[in-house]
């Protein structure tokens, strides 16, 4: 499926082409025109799997809870945790900003309806209209 395109924070104008991904798996692209990066929100798949690592591990401290077991993840468990929680938070602010960001960058008319309507408002005649 072909992304839609984006736009740049900070020039406004419209970015498509390659894209990089930071270590969490955040995607990344350079703005041609002001050489800004623009971080992008993760992918569909590594935001399910991110979901998945914390369900387990929210699965596992309960049912150690209710075994009577209390186990807190070691500094390891509650800096993957953390790195987790942080990653899914920071992604729904990515998925806000770049919906306003796309938003910016779609243009106003497209497609042949927008056309007639255009150009009803000039005055013309619609093209579908009969000439008989």
């Amino acid at each position: 499926m072909p992304e839609a395109p984006i736009a740049c924070a900070g020039c406004r104008e419209p970015i498509e082409g390659a894209r990089r991904k930071t270590f969490l798996g955040f995607r990344v692209f350079t703005c041609p025109s002001c050489d800004g990066e623009v971080l992008e929100p993760l992918g569909r798949s590594t935001r399910i799997a991110y979901w998945v690592v914390l369900a387990l591990a929210v699965t596992v401290v309960t049912i150690g809870a209710l075994a009577g077991d209390v186990r807190l993840p070691g500094a390891a468990g509650a800096v993957l945790l953390a790195v987790v929680v942080y990653t899914l938070v920071r992604d729904r602010t990515l998925r806000q900003l770049a919906s306003r960001r796309r938003r910016a960058a779609k243009p106003r008319y497209q497609g042949r309806h927008d056309e007639a309507r255009i150009a009803r408002r000039r005055g013309g005649a619609d093209r579908r209209s009969r000439a008989d």
